[in-house]
């Protein structure tokens, strides 16, 4: 009874982790904004996290920006939680880093992030019709 409470407790404790740790696992939607489905980049659409903890791209984000009993305001779109828009603008809000690292060493090893793939395809290159 005493491994099924800490097993319980060990359950408790890891599905989120688990949930946050599943979009990095399968690549792509971790790093796609699931408002327009582009992929994030370094410039228009960085990656921002709203204070409920939910991250969209920058371009995205901007066009939530509303103005809401004379002040401005960014609607969560998952969880409806309202941001105060900060006063340089959502340039302002924070960067999720994990994904900003994310996207930036694709883009700085593109193929880092499909080894697998990269490796059947060399695999196959070796017999190269040049």
């Amino acid at each position: 009874m005493s491994q099924a409470l800490s097993r319980d407790g060990a359950e408790d404790a890891e599905p989120g982790s688990e949930a946050d740790s599943l979009p990095s696992s399968r690549g792509s939607h971790k790093i796609n904004c699931i408002i327009c489905y582009s992929s994030y980049n370094l410039s228009s659409r960085l990656p921002r996290q709203l204070y409920c903890g939910h991250t969209f791209c920058q371009a995205c984000i901007k066009r939530l920006d509303a103005i809401a009993n004379e002040q401005r305001w960014i609607p969560c779109p998952q969880c409806r939680q309202s941001t105060p828009t900060p006063r340089g603008g959502v340039t302002m809000l924070d960067l999720d880093l994990a994904v900003f690292l994310a996207v930036k060493s694709e883009k700085e090893h593109p193929r880092a992030a499909g080894r697998p793939e990269g490796e059947e395809e060399m695999a196959m290159g070796g017999q190269c019709t040049h």
